[in-house]
């Protein structure tokens, strides 16, 4: 152990003939990683050496207890030797990823709990007749749980805690846990201690748990109050807030996709399409053999492509001919859109309208084709299965919440509720980036997956993806177009489809009527073609007729709520200023003594802290004054409390014009004032003062006292070489002042800062 030379695999004796390098470890037998194997060898060394230690120990206690002791403090640095080696290999081991699959959800406050609740039972005090240290935890409502390696968090976790518990001056140790923005933040920090606190972090430890932290991509960072902040990345959780049946429940939709275990399955031949889908090299014949493969597909395929909705002049009998005539592409398309319809139901339990989505969604795809072909656009097979499936992640909400999401569906094609966004108040995900999980677990191509997914934000498809951008506008028209079929507002509908055809495919009413008018006609025939029985839309002159009334009715009636909003805007600005009135009102009145209209009390500490510590700042004067009314309460008994108000009000106005603007004068309570002079030292004060007590002497204050029957007692402080540390000893320090002119005969000026001999 003498040398300095790093252990290695060779000088380690690691090999595969060791004996160790085919270990495997407990959890699930996965073969150990080098840096575990060699933890495991570095423990089995220092267990020896410690087990020989507590031998010597043992052995020579009775004859020789300060060798004994020498020994034990030996046998402790051993140990925590090996903790600090087996700690530096369990971070190596975590950079190396072979922990990867140990890493778990770890509900990080219920793990801070146990460990809290450990130490306050078993954790003595540092030193004897200690208090008890106390922690206290604050833990946010939501559970938030972040991927961890459990084990390893519990321990630098726990290291963290006791570092600041086991501090002699702590007596009181804060945890607060915080989400926010999918982050989970925690502050441990001393809250209350005796004494001198320095909390040395610089240690070997401080860098494991620095490290180790790193390493599970969270930030531990010191703190200014001596704690710690630690912040992790919470599990982004798409779980639904009620089930079906409890209302209780949580089910994690998105999960239980990318599990794969509920979702609906496609079959071999479609898995089989796809991969060819994928494959640059497949063939048209190969496509052709795959589907052959299924006679049920083949024969709805060519009952499909022998519609009136291709309108071929001679029958197609065969898959070959088939995609000879139509393309390979198109073949391909047309045999996922049924794979597809066949994995989802047709129809359901009355808890959901599967009629109406199905004539929606039928409705969209001929939409969808038609328009491509309008435009000359060589992608109407693709646009077909884009506008079929596009609310496809609809049907997966529905396998878990039929009854709710059917009634969430009637508040989005009734009232057009924004559905996205109750979708992820409600569940975390929308059904827009449900279908495109859907698609993307299928290994659907890419194409039609980004369509979903962005099919009702058309504008936020990259400008450069030329292809996906017109197949997403198809499917986000089609989509509006369903709505103007089916919905019960068809003229805002109409109106909204209009105005966006006109805007990104610049197609004219004549021809979007056009389209329509296919679309009407053929969503019930076409469906059918796919063994898919439901209702066509209505007729759709008739839908015309009823969307124009709709639309006259919404034009009158935006008239007439423009002349009402005209009206009450003109109220709103009335209410608005008289509020604004009330408001400066109201505030004066908040700050203003209501008798003399001098500032109040509350107001006055206010101006003076502030003013202060502008002071103090840039280290300028503050002067104080406080005035006391002599013998106010003999006024009050001989002339009555009128002539006392009276008092007070001439008084307040002589103060108010006795000092500069930026001065500040205040009723500070009863016979009471006091009047704040930024910027001005104590000498300058006094004039003022004498200045005002003058002005009273001389005054004429009621109209049954004489001149000089009201006199007044003033007391001036003065901030001045940072001699005062806060506004209110300034205060305390002027009315000390006043006390000792009234004790000096009353009707006179002292200064605190300069008394007198």
């Amino acid at each position: 152990m003498g040398s300095n030379t790093l252990p290695t695999a060779k000088n380690m004796n690691i090999t595969t003939n060791s004996g160790l390098a085919g270990d495997k470890s407990a959890s699930g037998g996965k073969e150990k990683g080098y840096s575990v194997k060699l933890a495991d060898i570095i423990e089995r060394i220092f267990q020896n050496i410690l087990q020989d230690s507590r031998k010597i120990i043992n052995a020579i206690s009775t004859k020789n207890a300060e060798a004994a002791n020498i020994l034990e403090l030996q046998a402790q640095k051993i140990g925590s030797i090996e903790d600090k080696i087996s700690s530096i290999l369990q971070l190596q081991t975590l950079e190396h990823d072979e922990f990867a699959h140990t890493r778990e959800p770890v509900d990080v406050c219920e793990e801070i709990s146990l460990i809290v609740n450990n130490l306050q039972k078993i954790v003595p005090p540092q030193h004897a007749g200690d208090k008890k240290t106390i922690i206290e935890t604050r833990f946010p409502e939501e559970k938030s749980p972040v991927k961890l390696n459990k084990n390893l968090f519990q321990k630098w976790i726990r290291w963290c805690i006791v570092k600041i518990y086991q501090e002699k001056p702590v007596l009181h140790v804060f945890i607060d846990v915080l989400y926010q923005n999918n982050e989970l933040t925690v502050h441990i920090s001393p809250k209350r201690v005796s004494g001198q606190l320095e909390i040395s972090w610089k240690s070997i430890d401080w860098l494991l748990a620095h490290r180790y932290f790193e390493l599970e991509n969270c930030n531990l960072t010191r703190q200014k109050d001596q704690g710690v902040e630690i912040v992790m990345p919470a599990i982004i959780q798409y779980a639904p807030q009620i089930s079906e049946h409890t209302d209780k429940g949580k089910i994690d939709i998105l999960q239980k996709i990318s599990e794969g275990g509920d979702l609906p399955t496609l079959s071999p031949i479609a898995v089989r399409i796809i991969n060819l889908a994928t494959d640059e090299t497949s063939s048209a014949k190969d496509i052709a053999d795959v589907i052959t493969l299924d006679p049920a597909l083949t024969a709805r395929l060519l009952k499909v492509v022998n519609s009136p909705f291709y309108g071929f002049a001679n029958e197609i009998t065969s898959i070959p001919q088939a995609v000879a005539i139509l393309g390979m592409k198109a073949v391909r398309t047309l045999s996922l859109c049924i794979s597809i319809l066949e994995t989802f139901p047709l129809d359901g339990e009355s808890k959901f309208d599967y009629q109406d989505f199905w004539q929606r969604s039928f409705a969209s795809a001929i939409s969808c084709k038609l328009t491509a072909q309008k435009l000359g656009l060589h992608i109407a097979e693709e646009a077909f299965i884009a506008g079929l499936t596009q609310n496809i992640g609809s049907l997966i909400f529905v396998r878990y919440f039929p009854e709710r999401y059917g009634r969430l569906l009637k508040r989005y094609y009734g009232d057009g509720v924004d559905l996205s966004g109750v979708e992820e108040k409600i569940w975390g995900i929308d059904h827009a980036k449900l279908g495109h999980e859907v698609f993307s677990q299928w290994k659907m191509p890419m194409i039609l997956g980004e369509t979903i997914l962005y099919h009702h934000a058309p504008e936020t498809v990259p400008e450069d993806n030329t292809k996906l951008k017109k197949l997403v506008t198809l499917a986000y028209l089609s989509d509006i177009a369903s709505h103007v079929l089916y919905d019960e507002n068809k003229g805002a509908n109409l109106h909204k489809l209009r105005e966006e055809y006109k805007t990104m495919l610049q197609l004219e009413e004549d021809e979007i009527d056009e389209i329509m008018e296919h679309v009407t006609k053929e969503t019930e025939t076409v469906a059918k073609d796919f063994d898919f029985n439901i209702h066509g839309p209505a007729d759709y002159a008739q839908i015309l007729q009823n969307a124009n009334i709709e639309l006259a009715r919404i034009n009158l009636d935006y008239e007439q709520m423009n002349r009402e909003l005209v009206i009450q805007k003109k109220r709103a600005e009335k209410l608005t200023n008289e509020l604004q009135k009330a408001n400066k009102l109201l505030a004066k009145e908040v700050i203003t003594d209501g008798l003399t209209k001098l500032y109040n009390h509350r107001f006055f500490y206010e101006l003076i802290s502030k003013e202060f510590a502008t002071a103090k700042r840039h280290n300028h004067y503050l002067s104080c004054i406080m005035i006391d009314i002599d013998y106010f309460k003999q006024i009050n008994d001989t002339y009555g409390h009128r002539e006392g108000d009276a008092v007070l009000k001439s008084i307040g106005r002589k103060l108010i014009g006795s000092i500069r603007e930026g001065d500040f004068a205040a009723r500070y309570g009863g016979e009471e004032f006091a009047i704040i002079l930024p910027n001005t030292n104590c000498k300058e004060a006094e004039v003022v003062a004498e200045r005002i007590r003058k002005n009273v002497e001389d005054s004429v204050l009621s109209e049954k006292m004489q001149k000089g029957k009201v006199t007044i007692s003033a007391g001036v402080a003065s901030f001045e070489n940072q001699n005062v540390n806060k506004s209110v000893e300034l205060v305390q320090l002027a009315d000390k002042a006043v006390y000792m002119a009234k004790k000096a005969g009353r009707n006179r000026v002292i200064s605190y800062n300069h008394p007198p001999e």
